[in-house]
């Protein structure tokens, strides 16, 4: 494609052709008649490419014609149409698409208008061109267009692209017109009588069309203006603006504006206006959104409620990639919650942050602050209505080259029912990494034969320590003083690993843990003169020593099976038996001083801990053991063959432990716990726990009895040994359909959020979720049916006269996409015992082309209620929408609106 240049080489005539003052298109210029053009420069920057299926110059006019699939590129411009006229003088470009007398038999000759030079060369020598590759020939005369296309304009910009029946465009001012034109911009479709193009980034639309429909001829809505005025990734304005569902007029406006920039930008709220029976006529969500910069947001909106007062929210975000992102909101209201009462002052604080120092150093920040009630009555969410706690904590922590971490913390715990909290003001730790005992191994060392030298004995003894220290306050009740304790502890670890000197097969361990508490009070008790036991705290230094000693051996047995009976190439059963001894003292004995015996008037003893609970009692010197079996099998996935290929599968997990305590006089046999998991495929999961006691219950005493059941005078064929005392079993089922069926496309049952921003500029990230927003439910829409069973079953045999049984059935996330359009959800969860549904949700949703409809119903339970929405698909238009809301999740009761 070669360039041409206006005035570069061709002689000037007189220009035959006027140039009105008024025509915009028009480029003011200097007469070029009155210039000798061959030693006169172009003022354009930049050549003018073009090509064509035939051509036609007028020398005398300084007028080139293209026909059949003809182009123009001017910079970044391209404009392509069956027919483009190139006014060389006027720098103007006419395109239009190919007459009907020129597709009456797709023959038609076109003559060349164009004369010959004084030299006698062709205009076709000096205009160079490319042809098209479908070979039709040049603009000789004589030549013919076979098979042409009508071509409409089509003008390209950049990124823009706009189509129309006829454009003009001046390719030095860059100034354009279109009639009857069509654009794009991202999810939206602009129509216009007549489109002027100002500048690159302006556009005027005379009877201009605005719809997110892609059906051109009959959209299912769009806005109609008389007059708009587009500036490219900025706004739209219009005056007046009608909204249309199918061809009835449904709202009207004097103007508008419409923000149509991609990513964040600052701008209004629009609210939403409303009304409900309790509390009238509302305006919801009225507020600004200010971006700040590309690494913080704010966003602060109202609402304001004709009889019972308004609520206030405001959110900022800040993030740098890499480096740290965090959010604070929170909400404030002043408002009336019961008809006739007085209204009350209630808030909530959350944020979160999380930030890195380098790769060794992070801090991690959350918390939630609130009074008492404020999401009972606020949040449409079911789980935060029944949150009852609040927890705020900040951890920084620092990790060093030599397996040395650090952290320190802060944390506050709050009980809103019962006001109790406890607060670590501040908390400290500190661990080094385990760290051999006895120098420092080479692991490269090696005999003199070559081979790596083994172990020494004394080279397998390990140590780890840990320091800690801790602030605390806490509070038992709204009504209870603020009690005060600060404490330090250490910790040291002494360990003997991997042994295998006599047994290469036997694995022997070998650990002792020692610790020490420092604190800086204890509690001497008393008898009050009531006969009660009283106490009082002593201040001072008061330390708590503890240790512990722990031994096992553990092995693996294996055993195989080939049966080869068709893909089952082999069965492997792994038995791991472990046995362990674990000994602690009884830190209750006087010997140590860690307890305070006291007589109450009736004779009998306590033994009362001077540290709140924080002293183990009890001496331990157990026998531990355990057996884990895990079946395998191995299987053929392809052809049967030398190079087949085997897959190997765990089949079941099923464990076996108990102990037996000799330090203790009754209970010395600890329960036989037994757990079962099974996991055979990525849609079925099964398991099952279970627990049996030794001994006797006596039903006339009410409890159990250290009397073994083997012992109880049986029949010969009554024999038992063992008595269940629970057993649950668990199992996950999970069905679907096959994807990539017929799915709805991007439409997702529940609330959608809007995104904040383009694919090229990302979102600052809200790190504190809504806690005042309702649930939602996702679901794939590419999988025509999917559902999610779970069933849970409980037995209690604690008391072999009163069994206890719990079993429910839970549907969860079942999903069913009965037609191209519409498709249902159901979560239900049933108590299978008492026969009744405990809980339930219903889902519809239906596309609806460019709209969407979605109902939530919540039949019964303390969020029964609905949710009822049809709006625009459209990002952009998402807040054009009809909703209704009714029962509890409505949270000040039935409403609906349509903005």
């Amino acid at each position: 494609m070669s360039p041409y240049f206006a005035s570069a080489q061709v002689p000037a005539r007189r220009d035959s052709i006027a140039i009105s003052k008024t025509d915009s298109l028009a480029l003011a210029s200097p007469d070029s008649a009155r210039a000798d053009t061959t030693r006169e420069k172009s003022d354009l920057d930049a050549p003018v490419d073009f090509e064509a299926q035939k051509e036609d110059h007028d020398l005398d006019n300084r007028i080139t014609y293209l026909y059949g699939k003809a182009k123009v590129k001017y910079k970044s411009m391209t404009l392509e149409a069956g027919m483009i006229t190139v006014d060389w003088d006027r720098r103007l470009l006419i395109a239009e698409p190919l007459p009907d007398s020129m597709l009456a038999d797709g023959r038609s000759r076109i003559e060349d208008r164009g004369s010959k030079m004084e030299d006698g060369r062709s205009p076709s020598s000096i205009f160079h061109h490319r042809s098209s590759k479908n070979g039709v020939s040049k603009s000789a005369r004589g030549d013919s267009l076979a098979k042409v296309e009508r071509g409409y304009p089509i003008f390209s910009d950049g990124g823009d692209r706009m189509t129309g029946e006829r454009m003009e465009y001046n390719f030095a001012s860059e100034k354009g017109r279109v009639l009857r034109g069509r654009t794009e911009f991202q999810d939206g479709k602009y129509f216009g009588s007549q489109i002027k193009r100002v500048d690159s980034q302006t556009l005027f639309v005379s009877n201009g069309i605005y719809s997110t429909c892609d059906r051109e001829d009959d959209p299912h809505f769009h806005f109609w203006s008389r007059k708009m005025k587009i500036e490219v990734q900025k706004n739209v304005v219009a005056k007046p603006i009608v909204l249309f569902i199918g061809k009835i007029p449904m709202a009207i406006l004097p103007f508008a504006f419409f923000p149509t920039r991609s990513g964040r930008h600052s701008g209004l709220i629009i609210p939403r206006f409303g009304a409900t029976q309790f509390e009238g006529r509302y305006l919801r969500e009225l507020g600004y959104y200010w971006a700040i910069s590309d690494y913080f947001d704010a966003r602060a909106t109202v609402d304001y409620y004709e009889r019972s007062g308004w609520l206030a929210r405001g959110n900022f975000n800040y993030a740098k990639r890499y480096a740290f992102t965090g959010s604070i909101n929170g909400s404030f209201t002043r408002k009336n919650f019961v008809i006739d009462q007085s209204k009350e002052r209630r808030w909530d604080i959350a944020f979160g942050h999380n930030q890195t120092f380098g790769r060794t150093a992070y801090l991690n920040a959350s918390g939630t602050f609130a009074s008492s009630n404020f999401y009972r009555f606020f949040s449409s969410n079911r789980q935060e209505q029944l949150r009852r706690t609040l927890l705020s904590q900040a951890t920084f922590s620092k990790s060093f080259g030599n397996s040395t971490s650090f952290s320190t913390s802060i944390s506050d715990y709050k009980n809103l029912d019962t006001g109790s909290f406890e607060r670590l003001l501040p908390s400290f730790s500190i661990s080094f990494g385990q760290r051999q005992l006895f120098g420092k191994r080479d692991p490269s060392r090696k005999t003199s034969s070559g081979k790596v030298e083994e172990r020494h004995w004394y080279e397998n003894f390990y140590y780890n320590l840990s320091s800690s220290a801790q602030n605390r306050y806490s509070k038992a009740s709204d009504t209870s003083k603020v009690d005060r304790l600060s404490s330090a502890n250490h910790n040291m670890s002494l360990s003997l690993n991997g042994i295998k000197a006599f047994f290469p097969w036997l694995s022997l361990n070998q650990s002792m843990q020692i610790t020490e508490n420092w604190y800086d009070r204890a509690t001497e008790y008393f008898i009050q003169p009531d006969g009660k036991v009283g106490s009082k705290t002593q201040k001072g230094f008061a330390a708590l020593h503890l240790f512990s000693y722990n031994a096992s051996a553990n092995t693996k047995l294996y055993g195989t099976f080939q049966p080869n009976l068709g893909p089952i190439r082999a069965l492997r059963h792994v038995m791991e038996p472990s046995l362990g001894f674990s000994f602690r003292p009884d830190f209750s004995d006087p010997l140590w001083g860690y307890f305070q015996q006291v007589t109450l008037p009736d004779g009998t003893t306590q033994k009362l801990d001077r540290f709140n609970g924080a002293t183990p009692r009890g001496k331990q010197a157990s026998l531990n053991m355990s057996v884990r079996n895990l079946f395998q099998m191995k299987t053929r996935t392809g052809a049967a063959g030398p190079d087949e290929k085997l897959k190997k599968i765990d089949l079941f997990t099923l464990t076996f432990s108990t102990a037996h305590n000799f330090a203790v006089s009754e209970f010395k046999q600890a329960d036989l716990s037994s757990s079962l998991f099974a996991n055979p495929s990525q849609n079925i999961s099964f398991n099952m726990s279970a627990s049996h006691s030794f001994y006797e219950y006596d039903e006339k005493l009410g409890r159990t009895v250290s009397r073994f059941l083997f012992k109880k005078n049986r029949g010969i064929f009554d024999n038992r040994y063992l008595r269940l005392t629970n057993i649950n079993v668990g199992s996950n089922f999970r069905f679907q359909g096959k994807s990539g069926g017929a799915g709805l496309g991007d439409a997702r049952m529940g609330n959608v959020p809007s995104s904040a921003a383009s694919d090229e500029e990302e979102a600052i990230p809200n790190v504190v979720r809504d806690r005042l927003a309702p649930e939602t439910y996702f679901t794939d829409t590419t999988v025509p049916w999917q559902a999610s069973f779970s069933l849970s079953l409980n037995h209690n045999r604690s008391n072999p006269a009163k069994p206890n049984t719990t079993a429910q059935l839970t549907l969860d996330n079942a999903n069913l996409q009965l037609t191209k359009n519409w498709r249902v959800g159901l979560y239900a969860a049933f108590d299978l015992r008492e026969k009744t549904i405990v809980d339930q949700r219903y889902t519809i949703f239906r596309d609806l082309h460019c709209w969407e409809m979605q109902f939530f119903w919540t039949p019964t339970g303390f969020s029964r209620g609905f949710y009822f929405r049809l709006g625009i698909k459209a990002p952009l238009l998402q807040d054009i929408k009809l909703e209704k809301r009714g029962g509890r999740t409505s949270v000040f009761g039935g409403s609906s609106y349509f903005y």
